[in-house]
């Protein structure tokens, strides 16, 4: 007679753990075999292939558990969890994709101002949004309500989000400074009180070397409030821009 463990049958229990084998199995077979391959298409998709898979053999796994009983709740919700990953890490891959393909076409690339900054910028946009879309949507799948877990934070959440102002005027000042390219690395420009050539455009903030050698940083919010003369330009002729 079949033993009886947390209300479900052992054989239930041996008919996941196979499921759940067969898809680690295939899992390794599918990075094993791709291993050699260089297209990019195969690096992109491999990792999205494993955690599909998973989530599968997961899935079907769970079937062979009562409904009723919390085993299958929980294995039933890390699959769930799992599918919110792979269609998460899809969606992402596909931006990527999309982001490098409008990098490609000259006409956009040259009327936007794209550099490899702007697309590096881009992607890890993409990978923020996204990646917290995936984890509101894992922390409904465990039961939490986000609005309410938002809402609770009061005081502290209105902290956090007075900090993180600063940080996004910083990081939406550097993408306006990519696309309007009104500054670039090596341009000599005069920034307030500083003079020298542009260094290194950051994500938060923007380098300038001084004529003695000197590195300052000035958050990128600042510098597109500020007047710029920028003394190198294509014709020769100095800019100003407020």
């Amino acid at each position: 007679m079949d033993r009886i463990i947390w209300d479900n049958q052992v054989s239930s229990y041996l008919l996941f753990l196979l499921s759940l084998f067969s898809g680690v199995i295939l899992s390794f077979a599918v990075f094993f075999f791709t291993k050699n391959f260089q297209g990019k298409i195969i690096k992109r998709v491999k990792s999205l292939i494993i955690i599909m898979v998973l989530s599968i053999s997961m899935h079907i796994g769970s079937q062979f558990f009562d409904i009723s009983t919390d085993v299958y709740h929980f294995a039933f919700t890390a699959a769930k969890m799992l599918y919110v990953v792979s269609f998460t890490w899809l969606v992402i891959k596909f931006s990527y994709v999309s982001i490098e393909r409008i990098y490609k076409i000259k006409h956009i690339k040259e009327t936007m101002l794209l550099t490899d900054q702007v697309v590096n910028l881009l992607k890890k946009a993409s990978l923020f949004f996204f990646g917290v879309v995936a984890l509101s949507m894992i922390l409904n799948i465990l039961g939490f309500n986000v609005f309410s877990i938002v809402t609770g934070l009061g005081i502290g959440g209105l902290a956090v989000a007075l900090g993180a102002q600063e940080i996004l005027a910083n990081i939406f000042g550097g993408i306006t400074i990519f696309i309007s390219g009104i500054i670039k690395p090596g341009d000599f420009v005069e920034i307030e009180s500083y003079s020298g050539n542009i260094h290194e455009i950051g994500m938060r903030t923007t380098k300038i070397k001084r004529l003695d050698g000197k590195i300052v940083i000035m958050p990128n919010s600042q510098i597109i409030k500020s007047t710029i003369v920028n003394h190198t330009s294509d014709n020769g002729i100095i800019q100003t821009y407020v």
